[in-house]
């Protein structure tokens, strides 16, 4: 069984490597040309230097930039979120608001209420014209009102003078004059938006407002930051372009000094993977698998641009879930190889995704330890990679379901042995309450395994 893997990452590769060289070019070129100035200016592009962020507004008043409607203007909470989202929205003048407020129906229906306070969603709208700009937000007061009062969603713009004149310096791409504007604007659209977001959470999630979520995509998004062993720069939760893009919050001034710094140089989408591969890291791109966000656009916000385009990672059939289980919190372990990302917590969440393992040995296990003693009702584990199709994959041929009693010292006792990849129990009425449950391979396998789902119903 091989992993899915992006169809161009040869080719984006080799260009990476080739514009990473052109980018230590710029570096240098403006170090040196720049040297006798210490003053940043849009028109001249002087005075800066690698990772100098004095000039961006990092101490931004987050009260002046939230756009001026009668639910907008009150004062923002200080209090920390775990996860800022930014959203980057225009006035689509064949589609309106469509796109955008699917995008946030999905992305709020998909939280539990107590996640709700956890996570700050800021609305850029970036038209210009003011007449745009106003039927956007009017109609996102319209309908989202109780999140923007509760300070869970705030829409916000930027000055005229926060952007520089756009010209075309560098013709790098041979667009038309509406592209190439477009592509620049975007630039500082996005510096914008990252200086508003530092310090608001630890993290800063980048989207676009013509996607859709998963069920349980917040805890997906932060398991997948707890599994990482290693440092990282950016995590991806989509494969496309900027979309599903995270970031640790201390990278935010950088991010915004690079894309205000070489708006007339390079697309946003490009400037991010050099902004990671001159980190010096060796893994250059941690994808979540599968990612977390459908592109369901068709109209660009560039007026007449048709951007037909889909993950092809994104829900695939064989890691979507099946049961309604409510699966109370739980550490989810093990000590069989990991396949890339698909950690051992994917097929305990409710977001898509699977847990995948290198061919396990005798008594290798995955093991689920309760936060809390559960009293539980079912539990339901699924393996393999095609559920209900004849000759499916990676199933756990000879294996047993045990559980850890609260009042059996932690002992593990057998409750039921796989069949044809798959295990259902019961519980009793009455029984005692568990502390554990675990996943045991009776016999060593020749194949990969892949625990698709694992359902646990509680008492109450």
């Amino acid at each position: 069984m091989r992993l899915k893997r992006p169809s161009s990452a040869l080719l984006a590769a080799v260009l990476i490597c080739g514009n990473i060289i052109t980018l230590t070019w710029l570096f240098t070129r403006q170090q040196i040309a720049d040297s006798s100035v210490g003053k940043m200016s849009w028109q001249s592009r002087q005075g800066r230097e690698l990772w100098d962020t004095s000039a961006l507004p990092l101490s931004i008043d987050h009260n002046y930039y939230l756009v001026d409607t009668a639910l907008a203007t009150h004062k923002p909470h200080t209090r920390q979120r775990r996860l800022t989202i930014g959203i980057p929205t225009i006035y689509r003048s064949s589609t309106g608001h469509s796109y955008l407020m699917t995008c946030l129906d999905s992305l709020l229906s998909q939280l539990e209420p107590e996640q709700r306070t956890d996570v700050l969603f800021l609305i850029f709208v970036a038209d210009t014209e003011a007449v745009k700009r106003q039927k956007v937000t009017e109609t996102i007061a319209g309908r989202f009102s109780q999140y923007i009062e509760a300070d869970q969603l705030r829409v916000i713009q930027a000055p005229s003078d926060f952007y520089p004149e756009f010209i075309n310096v560098r013709e790098a791409f041979h667009d038309a004059e509406s592209r190439w504007k477009w592509r620049q604007k975007q630039c500082v659209d996005y510096s914008f938006m990252m200086s508003y977001a530092y310090q608001l959470s630890p993290y800063y999630l980048q989207l676009e407002d013509d996607v859709t979520t998963v069920p349980g995509y917040l805890n997906a998004i932060f398991d997948f930051i707890d599994e990482q062993e290693k440092p990282w720069i950016m995590l991806e939760y989509s494969l496309l372009g900027f979309i599903g893009k995270l970031f640790h919050d201390e990278s935010l001034p950088r991010l915004a000094w690079m894309f205000r710094t070489f708006w007339q140089d390079q697309p946003v989408d490009f400037l991010i993977r050099y902004f990671v591969a001159l980190s010096g890291l060796k893994e250059t791109r941690v994808i979540r698998q599968p990612t977390l966000f459908e592109h369901i656009g068709v109209q660009s916000s560039l007026e007449g641009k048709a951007q037909n385009i889909q993950d092809q990672l994104v829900s695939e059939s064989s890691q979507l879930k099946r049961y309604d289980g409510n699966n109370p919190p739980a550490d989810v372990s093990s000590n069989m190889q990991v396949v890339g990302t698909y950690f051992p917590r994917n097929c305990y969440s409710r977001a898509p995704g699977a847990f995948w393992a290198l061919a396990p040995h005798r008594n290798d296990h995955l093991t689920l330890s309760f936060i809390q003693p559960q009293s539980l009702r079912k539990v339901v584990v699924e393996t393999g990679n095609e559920p209900n199709v004849q000759g499916e994959h990676d199933i756990l041929t000879n294996g047993v379901l045990e559980a850890a009693f609260e009042s059996q010292d932690s002992l593990y006792r057998e409750l039921a042995t796989f069949v044809n990849g798959k295990v259902a129990y019961e519980f009793g009425t009455g029984s005692d309450r568990v502390i554990g449950l675990r996943i045991r391979v009776l016999q060593d396998l020749q194949t990969w395994l892949m625990v698709r789902e694992v359902a646990v119903w509680t008492q109450d």
